[in-house]
């Protein structure tokens, strides 16, 4: 059963933290506090949720806790607080990824609406992530004749020229064809397409074959001419 998320609360301001936490509570929301960047980034652990930090902590400002979290790869959506709202703190912030940066003291619709879309956010980035590793497990589990096959579907070859160019029949390339789109629990070309590049990366994909002459498209009986 999947946990429920745990929103992280970290400020030093005692009376604003407490604040917070009671109105989080109040929301049937679970939530931990913290009084230092370095409370909260010892406390971190890959569980669905969200942090909502203050941009002058005793330890760290916000600005740097942000940056600090994509460095250590926790990638748990942020919420900023300031009492002090200037152009450039917000702009920096968000464009570093921030959810939102909201006056301090925060509380009502403004930190639900921020929290929604940060949950959200978070929903959705463990959904992808999840798929991928999924689909990264159906790929690995393609025999090598299967993912041969593959690349050439990928690389646009029609089942005849990937035989030609594997040495085995057309209707050998259709039965791993097959079991390519069974296993991956695909349908369409489409698909594998988008998945394939999706999980794999340059260096995992072999180098393709060069496109598809004019010789290998024609049947072999066309190519002879009179003498």
């Amino acid at each position: 059963m999947n946990e429920s998320p745990l929103i992280h609360v970290v400020d030093d301001d005692a009376t604003n933290i407490d604040s917070l936490a009671a109105h989080l509570r109040s929301l049937r929301l679970e939530c931990r506090v913290h009084a230092s960047a370095e409370a909260l980034l010892a406390a971190c652990v890959d569980r669905a949720g969200c942090i909502i930090a203050g941009d002058a902590l005793v330890d760290m400002r916000g600005l740097d806790l942000q940056l600090e979290l994509q460095r250590r790869e926790i990638s748990l959506p942020l919420i900023l607080m300031t009492a002090t709202p200037q152009t450039e703190l917000i702009v920096t912030a968000m464009r570093n990824g921030a959810i939102a940066v909201l006056d301090k003291p925060c509380t009502g619709e403004a930190l639900w609406k921020a929290v929604e879309a940060a949950l959200a956010l978070d929903a959705e980035r463990r959904y992808r992530r999840g798929r991928h590793a999924s689909m990264q497990e159906r790929i690995g589990s393609l025999t090598p004749q299967e993912r041969e096959v593959m690349w050439q579907i990928v690389d646009g070859s029609p089942n005849k020229i990937t035989a030609r160019r594997l040495g085995v029949s057309v209707r050998t390339i259709e039965n791993r064809r097959r079991s390519i789109f069974a296993k991956l629990g695909i349908r369409s070309v489409a698909e594998l397409v988008t998945i394939v590049m999706q999980t794999t990366t340059d260096e995992q994909r072999p180098p393709l074959n060069e496109a598809i002459s004019m010789g290998e498209l024609m049947p072999q009986a066309l190519l002879c001419t009179a003498g």
